[in-house]
């Protein structure tokens, strides 16, 4: 049984918390981060509607799902590269239109591709 209403201990404040913004730290060149970016827009633009058989061309061990949706591709916002142990490690948000809704859809990416006889995304 409760016996009295709740009351507030202190005025709510907001958060400071400010997450980490990843940056290139120059480990990957010039000429590599403009053929991954190829890759990327590539990828992005088939992504929202790709069978299983397409994405496993651009995808190790179904590392994205199928996302089955009427997204069309609009541009890569703010692609942040850095090479690790052969593989590059992506920070990428993925602006779309959503032709069903007519909205702006962003989706955030943090990718690792490796290189075979083509780009492939492994995680």
């Amino acid at each position: 049984m409760i016996t009295q209403s709740p009351t507030l201990w202190n005025t709510p404040k907001k958060s400071d918390y400010e997450p980490e913004q990843p940056e290139s730290d120059g480990t990957v060149d010039s000429d590599t981060a403009q053929e991954v970016t190829e890759f990327l827009e590539t990828f992005f633009t088939f992504y929202p509607t790709a069978t299983d058989k397409e994405l496993a061309y651009y995808v190790k061990d179904q590392a994205l799902p199928l996302v089955n949706q009427a997204y069309v591709y609009s541009e890569l916002i703010n692609p942040v590269f850095q090479e690790n142990e052969n593989q590059i490690k992506v920070w990428v948000t993925v602006k779309y239109l959503d032709e069903i809704a007519k909205a702006t859809q962003f989706s955030q990416y943090e990718l690792f591709l490796e290189k075979d006889t083509n780009w492939i995304i492994v995680k």
